[in-house]
């Protein structure tokens, strides 16, 4: 057990955990879009800065440990001009449609554009879009969401590392095993099918 401050707020939290995490004991909410408790995490989304005395640059709270006498400001004017940054970015090639989207009312995005995000955006150009690749069933249980590319960039993460080949298998034998799978997926998602038929060459 470490103690920590947060805000002005000293708590006493578990040693190796992260300062998200450790801001909840202490009753403050570190804004987060990626990271998730039951997921491995990957640090994209950068909402989660942080500033931590006695060192000199912004730390993501989601990879970051507390240790202990750490002070930790999860909000002053320096961290929320670098969310405000960060949501402009986010919100470039985000598409306009919250009246006909599930999670209008109970979204993240929306919450920390409304907090963070500018009334007049500074890009003038088209948004990209994914013709054919949004809310697409690849699956009996799977909808591809271009757009909600950061949580599931992290469950990904989790179940990749979870099935990774068994240590019987030879290179050659996963190489090709992962390219029937990348041909696989190809096919289902609505992008052109692969010309190539024969699997990698052996290196």
């Amino acid at each position: 057990m470490g103690k920590v401050t947060i805000d002005g707020i000293e708590v006493e939290v578990q040693d190796g955990i992260n300062i998200i995490e450790a801001a909840k004991v202490a009753d403050v909410h570190v804004p987060h879009f990626c990271y998730h408790p039951s997921l491995t995490v990957v640090g994209q989304c950068r909402m989660c800065l942080v500033e931590v005395e006695g060192m000199p640059k912004l730390q993501a709270g989601c990879s970051t440990t507390v240790k202990d006498g750490m002070k930790i400001h999860v909000w002053n004017e320096k961290v929320e001009k670098a969310r405000r940054g960060q949501m402009e970015f986010l919100l470039i090639n985000h598409p306009l449609d919250c009246p006909i989207c599930d999670k209008a009312g109970e979204c993240p995005l929306q919450d920390y554009s409304f907090n963070y995000g500018s009334v007049e955006s500074r890009y003038g150009e088209f948004k990209r879009t994914y013709p054919g690749m949004d809310r697409t069933a690849i699956g009996p249980h799977v909808v591809q969401n271009i757009i909600a590319a950061s949580i599931a960039r992290a469950a990904f993460a989790s179940v990749r590392r979870s099935q990774a080949p068994t240590s019987w298998l030879s290179s050659s034998a996963v190489r090709r095993r992962r390219w029937e799978s990348f041909r696989g997926r190809r096919s289902t998602t609505g992008c052109r099918p692969v010309s190539r038929t024969s699997a990698p060459p052996e290196r």
